[in-house]
């Protein structure tokens, strides 16, 4: 199912890829061809007399000066389609009911948390499909160790490692922090211990502080800037400027570069 599900995202995407190249080479080219045809029309018609020399330097100029913002509306064209699908997909997202609530007697979650994670016998089934991701998983991180989980793309690290924060269920087995199913806790006691930094990091145009906060706007200065050694950021940060908590980094830390 991944393979084909990458297969036809694949040939969108080249699609997509020749779409735009066939665009941009009719918004660079069209331009000259115009003032190219103008340049020759005009010469003509100032041999013969039926045109002035003004005339001509004066249409070549009018069309150069509306050659930008007439790309720019082509431009703006190309985008519409790919806005349009984001925003189905954003409403999509938005009008989805939420799949996993709390339980209806949540146990009390261990406090303070010491971080031990069990996974026992897990099994991973995606609805619909005709096979499970993950099979008979069973794992046990104790407080203050490190583990990798190495694999082919496709393979279910990602999955395994959204079970914990309950972004999915387990069909099967079972997950456990401190001793406590995590079915049992209420979710935002269990995301009040548990995080997921993923392969690509979402940057908003906000400053640092409420990039770090966003999960947690009451926390302190002194919490963010653990949190930014925790990350290995808190060097990088504090070259940033006097106060380099409140420097807007733009989307995707775009100020940053």
């Amino acid at each position: 199912v991944f393979r084909a599900q990458a297969e036809r995202l694949r040939t969108a995407e080249l699609r997509v890829v020749r779409i735009m190249a066939a665009l941009s080479t009719a918004l660079l080219v069209l331009p000259e061809l115009g003032i190219a045809g103008q340049l020759g029309l005009g010469a003509v018609g100032v041999a013969h007399s039926t045109l002035t020399l003004g005339d001509l330097v004066a249409a070549v100029t009018v069309s150069t000066y509306l050659r930008w913002p007439t790309e720019c509306i082509g431009w703006a064209l190309a985008e519409t389609s790919t806005a349009a699908a984001a925003c189905d997909r954003y409403w999509e997202v938005r009008d989805t009911p939420p799949g996993l609530a709390d339980p209806a007697r949540p146990e009390p979650l261990v406090r303070p948390s010491r971080g031990h994670l069990r996974l026992e016998n897990v099994e991973f089934r995606h609805p619909g499909a005709d096979r499970a991701v993950l099979r008979d998983v069973s794992l046990e991180l104790r407080p203050g160790e490190t583990v990798a989980l190495v694999g082919a793309t496709g393979s279910g690290k990602t999955t395994l490692a959204a079970l914990v924060p309950r972004l999915a269920d387990v069909t099967a087995g079972r997950v456990t922090v401190d001793g406590v199913d995590v079915r049992k806790l209420r979710l935002a006691d269990l995301r009040s211990v548990v995080g997921c930094a993923f392969d690509d990091p979402l940057l908003s145009s906000l400053t640092v502080r409420e990039n770090v906060t966003l999960g947690a706007p009451e926390a302190t200065d002194e919490a963010v800037w653990e949190a930014l050694r925790v990350a290995g950021a808190a060097d990088f940060v504090a070259a940033l400027g006097p106060d380099p908590l409140a420097v807007r980094i733009g989307e995707q830390g775009m100020s940053l570069s």
